[in-house]
């Protein structure tokens, strides 16, 4: 008599704990979140080696890459390797970004 109540107990509190598990995505929606700032997360690199015509004038070899959110095409430039290197500085070498152009994707 005694384990009756003992298994009913444990029944329903696991099916209560599945219904609870069940439902959570529907009320995902409504939760709060916050959204950071996350600079390059929508970059899709080419990945190539390309030669980069600067808007500035010259050109030189880098990689390109476009911005998923903005459409705006960036190139990075480095050397003939492929990533920016510097061996005469202890410093670590940084490739700036250059705006080289814009897909338009508001009509998507």
């Amino acid at each position: 008599m005694r384990t009756d109540l003992y298994t009913k107990i444990i029944l329903t509190t696991i099916a209560a704990l599945l219904g609870i598990l069940a439902l959570r995505p529907l009320a995902a929606p409504l939760a709060v979140r916050a959204e950071g700032r996350v600079p390059y997360m929508f970059l899709q690199f080419d990945e190539k080696l390309r030669q980069i015509d600067s808007p500035r004038g010259g050109s030189m070899i880098g990689r390109v890459a476009i911005d998923l959110r903005t459409g705006n095409i960036y190139g990075f430039p480095t050397n003939a390797v492929g990533y920016p290197r510097n061996p005469g500085k202890s410093e670590i070498p940084v490739s700036d970004p250059i705006l080289l152009g814009r897909f338009n994707l508001d009509g998507l």
